[in-house]
Protein backbone atom coordinates (compact mmCIF):
# COMPACT_ATOMS: atom_id res chain seq x y z
CA UNK A 1 0.00 0.00 0.00
CA UNK A 2 2.91 2.23 0.94
CA UNK A 3 4.68 1.54 -2.15
CA UNK A 4 1.41 2.26 -4.28
CA UNK A 5 1.03 5.32 -2.60
CA UNK A 6 4.78 6.26 -3.35
CA UNK A 7 4.45 5.56 -6.63
CA UNK A 8 0.74 7.45 -7.13
CA UNK A 9 2.58 10.71 -5.37
CA UNK A 10 5.40 10.87 -7.89
CA UNK A 11 2.96 10.25 -10.47
CA UNK A 12 1.60 13.53 -9.44
CA UNK A 13 4.90 15.37 -9.11
CA UNK A 14 5.68 14.42 -12.65
CA UNK A 15 2.07 15.62 -13.89
CA UNK A 16 2.79 18.78 -11.84
CA UNK A 17 6.06 19.19 -13.73
CA UNK A 18 4.10 18.48 -17.59
CA UNK A 19 1.38 21.08 -16.48
CA UNK A 20 4.30 23.45 -15.26
CA UNK A 21 6.48 22.82 -18.84
CA UNK A 22 3.44 23.36 -20.54
CA UNK A 23 2.76 26.62 -19.20
CA UNK A 24 5.82 27.67 -19.18
CA UNK A 25 6.38 27.36 -22.92
CA UNK A 26 2.78 28.27 -23.74
CA UNK A 27 1.99 31.09 -21.58
CA UNK A 28 4.17 33.74 -23.38
CA UNK A 29 2.92 32.81 -26.38
CA UNK A 30 -0.79 33.48 -25.47
CA UNK A 31 0.01 36.67 -23.54
CA UNK A 32 2.32 38.45 -25.93
CA UNK A 33 0.65 37.38 -29.56
CA UNK A 34 -1.48 39.58 -31.38
CA UNK A 35 -5.34 38.74 -31.77
CA UNK A 36 -6.32 36.19 -34.08
CA UNK A 37 -8.98 34.24 -35.73
CA UNK A 38 -12.70 35.47 -34.35
CA UNK A 39 -10.56 36.35 -31.28
CA UNK A 40 -12.22 40.37 -32.07
CA UNK A 41 -15.31 38.74 -31.09
CA UNK A 42 -14.59 36.15 -28.24
CA UNK A 43 -12.30 37.91 -25.90
CA UNK A 44 -14.22 41.49 -25.42
CA UNK A 45 -16.94 39.64 -24.21
CA UNK A 46 -15.49 38.20 -21.20
CA UNK A 47 -14.27 42.28 -20.35
CA UNK A 48 -17.82 43.16 -20.72
CA UNK A 49 -19.19 40.05 -18.58
CA UNK A 50 -16.42 41.86 -15.63
CA UNK A 51 -17.57 45.43 -16.20
CA UNK A 52 -21.31 45.13 -16.73
CA UNK A 53 -22.16 41.22 -16.39
CA UNK A 54 -23.30 40.80 -19.28
CA UNK A 55 -21.34 39.40 -22.69
CA UNK A 56 -21.34 42.13 -25.99
CA UNK A 57 -19.10 43.16 -28.22
CA UNK A 58 -18.75 46.95 -27.80
CA UNK A 59 -16.80 48.03 -30.85
CA UNK A 60 -19.45 45.83 -33.24
CA UNK A 61 -22.12 47.91 -35.66
CA UNK A 62 -22.92 45.41 -37.61
CA UNK A 63 -26.80 46.40 -39.11
CA UNK A 64 -27.42 44.47 -42.34
CA UNK A 65 -30.45 41.76 -41.68
CA UNK A 66 -28.00 38.54 -41.89
CA UNK A 67 -25.19 39.29 -40.03
CA UNK A 68 -24.14 37.05 -37.55
CA UNK A 69 -23.43 39.77 -35.16
CA UNK A 70 -26.39 42.12 -35.87
CA UNK A 71 -26.68 43.80 -31.77
CA UNK A 72 -23.40 42.31 -30.55
CA UNK A 73 -22.93 45.88 -29.64
CA UNK A 74 -26.10 44.88 -27.06
CA UNK A 75 -26.10 41.57 -26.01
CA UNK A 76 -23.92 38.74 -27.75
CA UNK A 77 -25.78 35.20 -28.75
CA UNK A 78 -23.53 34.20 -31.45
CA UNK A 79 -22.08 31.90 -29.08
CA UNK A 80 -22.87 29.92 -26.13
CA UNK A 81 -21.33 32.47 -22.98
CA UNK A 82 -19.81 30.29 -20.69
CA UNK A 83 -16.31 30.77 -22.00
CA UNK A 84 -17.00 34.85 -21.83
CA UNK A 85 -17.64 34.25 -17.82
CA UNK A 86 -14.54 32.25 -17.18
CA UNK A 87 -12.64 35.01 -18.37
CA UNK A 88 -14.08 37.57 -16.42
CA UNK A 89 -12.48 36.77 -13.56
CA UNK A 90 -8.73 37.66 -15.11
CA UNK A 91 -10.04 40.79 -16.68
CA UNK A 92 -10.80 41.70 -12.66
CA UNK A 93 -7.20 41.57 -11.82
CA UNK A 94 -5.35 42.09 -15.34
CA UNK A 95 -5.14 44.70 -18.08
CA UNK A 96 -7.67 44.35 -21.07
CA UNK A 97 -5.94 42.52 -23.43
CA UNK A 98 -5.89 39.83 -25.85
CA UNK A 99 -3.23 38.20 -23.61
CA UNK A 100 -5.83 38.28 -20.45
CA UNK A 101 -8.80 36.31 -22.66
CA UNK A 102 -6.42 33.80 -23.53
CA UNK A 103 -5.67 32.85 -19.75
CA UNK A 104 -9.28 31.42 -19.56
CA UNK A 105 -8.46 28.95 -22.56
CA UNK A 106 -4.56 28.27 -21.11
CA UNK A 107 -6.44 27.20 -17.57
CA UNK A 108 -8.91 24.87 -19.23
CA UNK A 109 -5.84 23.24 -21.52
CA UNK A 110 -4.02 22.42 -18.20
CA UNK A 111 -7.11 21.01 -16.46
CA UNK A 112 -7.08 18.91 -19.68
CA UNK A 113 -3.83 17.37 -19.07
CA UNK A 114 -4.67 16.88 -15.31
CA UNK A 115 -7.81 15.16 -17.09
CA UNK A 116 -6.25 12.84 -19.40
CA UNK A 117 -3.83 11.89 -16.73
CA UNK A 118 -7.13 10.76 -14.51
CA UNK A 119 -7.98 8.25 -17.18
CA UNK A 120 -4.94 6.35 -17.15
CA UNK A 121 -6.34 5.42 -13.67
CA UNK A 122 -9.76 5.16 -13.93
CA UNK A 123 -8.97 3.53 -17.70
CA UNK A 124 -6.15 1.18 -17.34
CA UNK A 125 -5.31 1.50 -13.59
CA UNK A 126 -1.69 2.83 -14.52
CA UNK A 127 -0.75 5.77 -13.85
CA UNK A 128 2.35 5.51 -16.36
CA UNK A 129 -0.64 5.38 -19.24
CA UNK A 130 -2.29 8.38 -17.60
CA UNK A 131 0.99 10.40 -17.57
CA UNK A 132 2.51 9.55 -21.11
CA UNK A 133 -1.46 10.56 -22.04
CA UNK A 134 -0.82 13.30 -20.56
CA UNK A 135 2.63 14.54 -21.63
CA UNK A 136 2.06 13.64 -25.54
CA UNK A 137 -1.35 15.82 -25.09
CA UNK A 138 0.65 18.49 -23.68
CA UNK A 139 2.98 18.50 -26.16
CA UNK A 140 0.39 18.36 -29.39
CA UNK A 141 -0.57 21.27 -31.99
CA UNK A 142 -4.39 20.44 -30.98
CA UNK A 143 -4.09 21.87 -28.10
CA UNK A 144 -1.53 24.03 -28.66
CA UNK A 145 -3.99 26.57 -30.57
CA UNK A 146 -7.25 26.47 -28.69
CA UNK A 147 -5.27 26.60 -25.42
CA UNK A 148 -3.69 29.80 -26.42
CA UNK A 149 -6.51 31.16 -28.24
CA UNK A 150 -9.64 33.47 -26.43
CA UNK A 151 -11.98 31.11 -28.35
CA UNK A 152 -15.03 28.70 -26.53
CA UNK A 153 -12.94 25.31 -28.20
CA UNK A 154 -10.56 24.53 -25.29
CA UNK A 155 -12.94 25.39 -22.48
CA UNK A 156 -15.98 22.76 -24.12
CA UNK A 157 -13.46 20.46 -24.58
CA UNK A 158 -12.50 20.48 -21.25
CA UNK A 159 -15.85 19.97 -19.77
CA UNK A 160 -16.26 17.31 -22.30
CA UNK A 161 -13.22 15.45 -20.91
CA UNK A 162 -14.69 15.74 -17.51
CA UNK A 163 -18.02 14.49 -18.62
CA UNK A 164 -16.10 11.49 -19.71
CA UNK A 165 -13.70 11.33 -16.86
CA UNK A 166 -17.44 11.08 -14.57
CA UNK A 167 -18.82 8.46 -16.21
CA UNK A 168 -15.54 6.35 -16.19
CA UNK A 169 -15.15 6.85 -12.36
CA UNK A 170 -18.79 6.04 -11.89
CA UNK A 171 -18.03 2.56 -13.91
CA UNK A 172 -15.45 1.89 -11.40
CA UNK A 173 -17.32 2.74 -7.91
CA UNK A 174 -20.65 2.92 -8.88
CA UNK A 175 -21.92 6.43 -6.94
CA UNK A 176 -24.09 8.54 -8.49
CA UNK A 177 -22.41 11.76 -7.88
CA UNK A 178 -20.12 11.05 -10.40
CA UNK A 179 -23.00 10.98 -12.75
CA UNK A 180 -24.17 14.07 -11.38
CA UNK A 181 -20.62 15.66 -11.99
CA UNK A 182 -20.63 14.34 -15.74
CA UNK A 183 -23.87 15.81 -16.06
CA UNK A 184 -22.88 19.21 -14.39
CA UNK A 185 -19.83 18.85 -17.03
CA UNK A 186 -21.90 18.09 -20.08
CA UNK A 187 -24.57 21.27 -19.17
CA UNK A 188 -21.12 23.09 -18.88
CA UNK A 189 -20.00 22.09 -22.28
CA UNK A 190 -23.10 22.84 -23.98
CA UNK A 191 -22.59 26.60 -22.53
CA UNK A 192 -19.04 26.89 -24.04
CA UNK A 193 -19.63 25.23 -27.85
CA UNK A 194 -22.44 23.62 -29.51
CA UNK A 195 -19.88 20.59 -30.23
CA UNK A 196 -20.36 19.94 -26.83
CA UNK A 197 -23.73 17.61 -28.75
CA UNK A 198 -20.85 15.37 -29.40
CA UNK A 199 -20.50 14.54 -25.92
CA UNK A 200 -24.04 14.08 -25.42
CA UNK A 201 -24.28 11.53 -27.93
CA UNK A 202 -21.30 9.46 -26.37
CA UNK A 203 -22.22 9.82 -22.65
CA UNK A 204 -25.81 8.64 -22.84
CA UNK A 205 -25.23 5.30 -25.25
CA UNK A 206 -22.27 4.59 -22.50
CA UNK A 207 -24.28 4.75 -19.38
CA UNK A 208 -27.22 2.94 -21.01
CA UNK A 209 -24.88 0.15 -22.33
CA UNK A 210 -23.03 0.39 -18.85
CA UNK A 211 -26.02 0.15 -16.28
CA UNK A 212 -26.70 -2.60 -14.19
CA UNK A 213 -30.27 -3.64 -14.64
CA UNK A 214 -33.39 -1.69 -15.44
CA UNK A 215 -33.46 0.48 -12.52
CA UNK A 216 -29.81 0.90 -12.55
CA UNK A 217 -30.12 2.17 -16.42
CA UNK A 218 -33.29 4.69 -15.33
CA UNK A 219 -31.87 6.57 -12.64
CA UNK A 220 -28.68 6.87 -14.03
CA UNK A 221 -30.25 8.56 -17.51
CA UNK A 222 -32.45 10.80 -15.20
CA UNK A 223 -29.70 11.88 -13.40
CA UNK A 224 -27.09 12.76 -16.37
CA UNK A 225 -30.30 14.22 -18.50
CA UNK A 226 -31.94 16.61 -15.28
CA UNK A 227 -28.06 17.40 -14.35
CA UNK A 228 -27.51 18.69 -17.86
CA UNK A 229 -30.92 20.23 -18.04
CA UNK A 230 -30.31 22.06 -15.37
CA UNK A 231 -27.13 23.57 -16.16
CA UNK A 232 -27.75 24.59 -19.65
CA UNK A 233 -31.00 26.50 -18.50
CA UNK A 234 -29.00 28.92 -16.54
CA UNK A 235 -28.32 30.56 -20.41
CA UNK A 236 -32.31 31.27 -20.67
CA UNK A 237 -32.58 34.14 -18.78
CA UNK A 238 -30.29 35.74 -21.28
CA UNK A 239 -32.18 34.04 -23.75
CA UNK A 240 -35.43 35.53 -22.69
CA UNK A 241 -33.98 39.49 -22.23
CA UNK A 242 -33.36 39.07 -25.98
CA UNK A 243 -35.30 36.17 -28.26
CA UNK A 244 -34.99 38.23 -31.35
CA UNK A 245 -31.18 38.55 -31.01
CA UNK A 246 -30.98 35.47 -29.88
CA UNK A 247 -32.52 33.96 -33.43
CA UNK A 248 -30.21 35.66 -35.67
CA UNK A 249 -27.07 35.72 -33.85
CA UNK A 250 -27.18 31.95 -32.79
CA UNK A 251 -28.95 30.32 -35.88
CA UNK A 252 -26.88 32.15 -37.85
CA UNK A 253 -23.55 31.75 -36.62
CA UNK A 254 -24.13 28.36 -35.41
CA UNK A 255 -26.87 26.26 -37.45
CA UNK A 256 -26.67 27.54 -40.85
CA UNK A 257 -23.09 26.88 -41.68
CA UNK A 258 -23.17 23.70 -40.74
CA UNK A 259 -24.96 22.88 -43.87
CA UNK A 260 -27.49 19.70 -44.70
CA UNK A 261 -29.35 18.11 -41.35
CA UNK A 262 -27.71 16.39 -38.86
CA UNK A 263 -29.41 13.26 -39.18
CA UNK A 264 -27.99 13.33 -43.17
CA UNK A 265 -24.38 14.01 -42.22
CA UNK A 266 -24.31 11.20 -39.77
CA UNK A 267 -25.40 9.18 -42.05
CA UNK A 268 -23.74 10.30 -45.14
CA UNK A 269 -20.44 11.98 -44.23
CA UNK A 270 -18.24 11.76 -47.23
CA UNK A 271 -18.57 15.39 -47.94
CA UNK A 272 -17.88 16.22 -44.06
CA UNK A 273 -15.10 13.93 -44.03
CA UNK A 274 -13.66 15.26 -47.31
CA UNK A 275 -13.71 18.75 -45.81
CA UNK A 276 -12.15 18.31 -42.84
CA UNK A 277 -9.78 15.92 -43.39
CA UNK A 278 -7.43 17.88 -45.02
CA UNK A 279 -7.74 21.03 -42.76
CA UNK A 280 -7.17 18.12 -39.39
CA UNK A 281 -3.96 16.74 -41.19
CA UNK A 282 -3.08 20.73 -41.65
CA UNK A 283 -4.05 21.71 -37.82
CA UNK A 284 -2.44 18.66 -36.44
CA UNK A 285 0.87 18.27 -38.93
CA UNK A 286 1.37 15.50 -40.69
CA UNK A 287 3.86 13.48 -38.68
CA UNK A 288 1.55 14.18 -35.50
CA UNK A 289 -1.40 12.92 -37.41
CA UNK A 290 0.40 9.63 -38.73
CA UNK A 291 1.74 8.82 -35.32
CA UNK A 292 -1.81 9.57 -33.30
CA UNK A 293 -3.60 7.28 -36.09
CA UNK A 294 -1.05 5.06 -35.73
CA UNK A 295 -1.30 4.83 -31.63
CA UNK A 296 -5.45 4.59 -32.31
CA UNK A 297 -4.47 1.39 -34.74
CA UNK A 298 -1.95 -0.11 -33.13
CA UNK A 299 -3.91 -0.27 -30.04
CA UNK A 300 -7.27 -1.48 -31.63
CA UNK A 301 -5.26 -4.65 -32.67
CA UNK A 302 -3.84 -4.70 -29.27
CA UNK A 303 -7.29 -4.93 -28.05
CA UNK A 304 -8.54 -7.40 -30.36
CA UNK A 305 -5.31 -9.66 -30.40
CA UNK A 306 -6.02 -10.00 -26.14
CA UNK A 307 -9.42 -10.57 -26.36
CA UNK A 308 -8.73 -13.20 -28.60
CA UNK A 309 -6.12 -15.10 -26.37
CA UNK A 310 -8.26 -14.31 -23.48
CA UNK A 311 -5.65 -12.16 -22.49
CA UNK A 312 -6.41 -10.00 -19.18
CA UNK A 313 -3.72 -7.52 -18.53
CA UNK A 314 -4.20 -3.66 -16.89
CA UNK A 315 -3.78 -2.02 -19.82
CA UNK A 316 -6.61 -3.90 -21.52
CA UNK A 317 -8.69 -5.49 -18.93
CA UNK A 318 -12.10 -5.60 -21.21
CA UNK A 319 -11.23 -8.90 -22.04
CA UNK A 320 -14.33 -9.78 -20.45
CA UNK A 321 -16.99 -7.05 -20.99
CA UNK A 322 -19.74 -7.96 -18.97
CA UNK A 323 -17.06 -8.03 -15.92
CA UNK A 324 -15.33 -4.57 -16.53
CA UNK A 325 -18.30 -2.87 -18.08
CA UNK A 326 -16.14 -1.14 -20.68
CA UNK A 327 -14.41 0.62 -17.93
CA UNK A 328 -11.34 -0.11 -19.99
CA UNK A 329 -8.61 0.61 -23.30
CA UNK A 330 -11.92 -0.54 -25.36
CA UNK A 331 -13.69 2.24 -23.96
CA UNK A 332 -10.92 5.11 -24.73
CA UNK A 333 -10.49 3.39 -27.86
CA UNK A 334 -14.39 3.47 -29.33
CA UNK A 335 -14.32 6.88 -27.48
CA UNK A 336 -11.74 8.52 -29.37
CA UNK A 337 -12.80 6.70 -32.34
CA UNK A 338 -16.15 7.93 -32.50
CA UNK A 339 -15.42 11.14 -31.31
CA UNK A 340 -13.26 12.01 -35.00
CA UNK A 341 -16.52 10.55 -36.87
CA UNK A 342 -19.02 12.48 -34.81
CA UNK A 343 -16.99 15.81 -34.71
CA UNK A 344 -16.42 15.58 -38.36
CA UNK A 345 -20.32 15.01 -38.89
CA UNK A 346 -21.79 17.28 -36.60
CA UNK A 347 -19.52 20.39 -37.40
CA UNK A 348 -20.41 20.16 -41.30
CA UNK A 349 -18.51 22.55 -43.17
CA UNK A 350 -16.82 24.92 -40.13
CA UNK A 351 -13.43 26.72 -40.78
CA UNK A 352 -12.39 26.52 -36.92
CA UNK A 353 -10.29 23.47 -35.97
CA UNK A 354 -10.00 24.45 -31.74
CA UNK A 355 -12.46 21.06 -30.92
CA UNK A 356 -10.13 18.64 -32.03
CA UNK A 357 -8.62 19.08 -28.62
CA UNK A 358 -11.34 16.45 -27.38
CA UNK A 359 -10.32 14.27 -29.48
CA UNK A 360 -6.85 14.51 -29.21
CA UNK A 361 -6.82 13.64 -25.44
CA UNK A 362 -8.48 10.03 -26.04
CA UNK A 363 -6.19 9.41 -29.22
CA UNK A 364 -3.03 10.48 -26.92
CA UNK A 365 -3.98 7.76 -24.30
CA UNK A 366 -4.64 4.99 -26.89
CA UNK A 367 -1.32 5.90 -28.28
CA UNK A 368 0.38 6.21 -24.32
CA UNK A 369 -0.95 2.74 -24.39
CA UNK A 370 0.69 1.01 -27.26
CA UNK A 371 4.31 2.83 -25.68
CA UNK A 372 3.66 1.90 -21.93
CA UNK A 373 2.83 -2.05 -23.68
CA UNK A 374 5.68 -2.02 -25.85
CA UNK A 375 8.09 -0.75 -23.25
CA UNK A 376 6.76 -3.62 -20.38
CA UNK A 377 6.69 -6.28 -23.43
CA UNK A 378 10.30 -5.57 -24.68
CA UNK A 379 11.87 -5.42 -20.99
CA UNK A 380 10.06 -8.55 -19.51
CA UNK A 381 11.88 -11.08 -21.05
CA UNK A 382 12.25 -14.29 -19.09
CA UNK A 383 16.24 -14.89 -19.86
CA UNK A 384 16.78 -11.44 -18.06
CA UNK A 385 17.76 -10.62 -14.82
CA UNK A 386 15.45 -8.07 -12.58
CA UNK A 387 18.83 -5.22 -13.38
CA UNK A 388 19.13 -6.45 -16.82
CA UNK A 389 14.89 -5.74 -16.85
CA UNK A 390 14.86 -2.42 -15.11
CA UNK A 391 18.05 -1.28 -17.32
CA UNK A 392 16.33 -2.39 -20.05
CA UNK A 393 12.94 -0.40 -19.36
CA UNK A 394 14.63 2.76 -18.32
CA UNK A 395 16.92 2.70 -21.51
CA UNK A 396 13.66 2.16 -23.58
CA UNK A 397 11.40 4.78 -22.30
CA UNK A 398 14.51 7.40 -22.70
CA UNK A 399 14.05 6.51 -26.58
CA UNK A 400 10.25 6.52 -26.46
CA UNK A 401 10.35 9.78 -25.53
CA UNK A 402 13.16 11.20 -27.31
CA UNK A 403 11.24 9.69 -30.15
CA UNK A 404 7.87 11.38 -29.70
CA UNK A 405 9.70 14.79 -28.81
CA UNK A 406 11.16 14.84 -31.74
CA UNK A 407 8.14 13.99 -34.41
CA UNK A 408 6.20 17.00 -31.84
CA UNK A 409 8.75 19.44 -32.83
CA UNK A 410 8.15 20.42 -36.09
CA UNK A 411 5.08 23.17 -36.08
CA UNK A 412 5.43 23.22 -32.27
CA UNK A 413 5.69 26.84 -32.24
CA UNK A 414 9.85 26.58 -31.26
CA UNK A 415 10.77 29.52 -33.45
CA UNK A 416 7.58 31.96 -32.10
CA UNK A 417 9.40 30.86 -28.50
CA UNK A 418 13.12 31.83 -29.28
CA UNK A 419 11.56 35.00 -31.60
CA UNK A 420 9.60 36.42 -28.04
CA UNK A 421 12.74 34.94 -25.90
CA UNK A 422 15.17 36.94 -28.57
CA UNK A 423 12.84 39.91 -27.93
CA UNK A 424 11.86 39.49 -24.68
CA UNK A 425 11.94 44.02 -24.09
CA UNK A 426 10.79 44.71 -27.68
CA UNK A 427 7.25 46.39 -27.80
CA UNK A 428 7.30 45.03 -31.51
CA UNK A 429 6.63 41.67 -30.10
CA UNK A 430 4.09 42.68 -27.27
CA UNK A 431 0.71 43.01 -28.64
CA UNK A 432 -0.81 45.39 -25.78
CA UNK A 433 2.43 47.38 -25.96
CA UNK A 434 3.11 47.90 -29.31
CA UNK A 435 -0.66 49.00 -29.53
CA UNK A 436 -0.01 51.51 -26.72
CA UNK A 437 2.95 53.11 -28.90
CA UNK A 438 0.41 53.69 -31.97
CA UNK A 439 -1.93 55.33 -29.36
CA UNK A 440 0.45 57.49 -28.05
CA UNK A 441 0.96 58.90 -31.53
CA UNK A 442 -2.57 59.57 -32.01
CA UNK A 443 -5.27 62.39 -30.62
CA UNK A 444 -6.50 61.81 -27.74
CA UNK A 445 -9.79 62.78 -29.08
CA UNK A 446 -9.54 60.67 -32.58
CA UNK A 447 -12.36 58.02 -33.74
CA UNK A 448 -10.45 55.09 -34.30
CA UNK A 449 -11.17 51.77 -37.12
CA UNK A 450 -8.76 49.33 -35.32
CA UNK A 451 -7.66 45.84 -37.13
CA UNK A 452 -8.78 42.56 -35.48
CA UNK A 453 -5.39 42.10 -33.97
CA UNK A 454 -5.75 45.28 -31.99
CA UNK A 455 -9.03 46.01 -31.82
CA UNK A 456 -9.67 44.37 -27.67
CA UNK A 457 -6.20 46.17 -26.66
CA UNK A 458 -6.99 49.59 -28.29
CA UNK A 459 -10.25 49.56 -26.78
CA UNK A 460 -9.12 48.56 -23.33
CA UNK A 461 -6.83 51.62 -23.56
CA UNK A 462 -9.59 53.89 -24.76
CA UNK A 463 -12.02 52.34 -22.46
CA UNK A 464 -9.51 53.60 -19.48
CA UNK A 465 -9.45 57.36 -20.21
CA UNK A 466 -12.93 57.39 -20.59
CA UNK A 467 -13.44 57.43 -24.25
CA UNK A 468 -14.51 53.67 -25.13
CA UNK A 469 -17.15 54.75 -28.03
CA UNK A 470 -13.95 56.09 -29.80
CA UNK A 471 -12.93 52.60 -31.39
CA UNK A 472 -14.23 50.87 -34.00
CA UNK A 473 -13.23 47.04 -35.19
CA UNK A 474 -11.83 47.33 -38.53
CA UNK A 475 -13.15 44.32 -40.81
CA UNK A 476 -15.07 44.14 -43.96
CA UNK A 477 -17.04 40.74 -44.07
CA UNK A 478 -20.53 40.41 -45.72
CA UNK A 479 -21.54 37.99 -42.69
CA UNK A 480 -20.44 40.29 -40.11
CA UNK A 481 -20.34 44.03 -41.14
CA UNK A 482 -18.48 46.50 -43.54
CA UNK A 483 -16.71 49.48 -41.02
CA UNK A 484 -15.67 51.46 -44.25
CA UNK A 485 -18.92 52.68 -44.06
CA UNK A 486 -18.40 54.45 -40.33
CA UNK A 487 -16.67 57.39 -40.41
CA UNK A 488 -13.82 57.33 -38.85
CA UNK A 489 -10.73 59.50 -38.20
CA UNK A 490 -7.58 56.95 -38.26
CA UNK A 491 -7.55 53.15 -39.73
CA UNK A 492 -5.08 50.84 -37.55
CA UNK A 493 -5.02 48.20 -39.85
CA UNK A 494 -2.84 45.16 -38.80
CA UNK A 495 -1.66 42.37 -41.75
CA UNK A 496 -5.55 40.17 -41.85
CA UNK A 497 -7.15 43.79 -42.84
CA UNK A 498 -3.79 44.58 -45.16
CA UNK A 499 -4.75 41.36 -46.39
CA UNK A 500 -8.28 41.82 -47.02
CA UNK A 501 -7.53 45.11 -48.66
CA UNK A 502 -9.41 47.46 -46.18
CA UNK A 503 -7.04 50.11 -46.83
CA UNK A 504 -7.56 50.57 -50.05
CA UNK A 505 -11.75 50.32 -49.35
CA UNK A 506 -10.91 53.44 -46.61
CA UNK A 507 -9.43 55.74 -49.03
CA UNK A 508 -6.69 56.68 -46.28
CA UNK A 509 -3.46 58.61 -46.44
CA UNK A 510 -0.59 56.57 -44.93
CA UNK A 511 0.41 58.29 -42.48
CA UNK A 512 2.72 56.01 -40.29
CA UNK A 513 4.04 52.11 -40.27
CA UNK A 514 5.16 50.04 -36.78
CA UNK A 515 6.67 47.42 -36.61
CA UNK A 516 8.28 44.53 -39.09
CA UNK A 517 6.73 43.47 -41.95
CA UNK A 518 8.89 41.22 -42.75
CA UNK A 519 9.39 39.38 -39.40
CA UNK A 520 6.21 37.07 -38.80
CA UNK A 521 6.68 36.98 -35.46
CA UNK A 522 6.24 40.75 -35.03
CA UNK A 523 3.61 42.62 -35.31
CA UNK A 524 3.29 45.30 -37.69
CA UNK A 525 0.18 47.85 -38.14
CA UNK A 526 -0.22 50.78 -40.61
CA UNK A 527 -1.86 53.87 -39.74
CA UNK A 528 -3.96 55.76 -42.33
CA UNK A 529 -5.71 59.41 -41.79
CA UNK A 530 -9.11 58.58 -43.36
CA UNK A 531 -10.06 61.51 -45.56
Amino acid sequence: MNSDRHTHLRALVILGGIVFIFLLVRGPVAWRQSGGQDEEWYAVPGLMVAEEGVPRVPYARASQEGSVFLGAERMLFAMPPAAFYAQAPFFLVLPATYGTARMASLLAGCIAIVTVFGFGREWFADDRVGLWGAGIYSLTRLLFFPATFARPDMLCGMFGLLAMWGVARWTNVRSLRWVVLAGVCLGLAGLSHPFAIVFAMQLFPWVLITGRGIKERIVVLIALSVTTAITFSLWLPMIFAAPDLFRLQFLNNILAPAGPGLLARLLMPWDSFSHHLPMLIDRTHPVQFVMLLGGWLVFGKMIWRSRRMGAATPMLSDADLSETRCSSGLTCWLLAGSSVYLLIACQGEHPIQGYWCYSAGLLCLCLAAVVVRTVDTLSSQHDMTKAQSTFRRGLLTGVALLLIVLAMLPGSGVRTILAYVQHAGDPNYQNAAFVESILEDLPVDAQLTVGIEFALDAYGIRSATGRPDDVILGIRHPLYFDSTRIPTNYAILGRLALAEQLDEAMNGELVSIYGDHDDEFSCYAEVYRIR
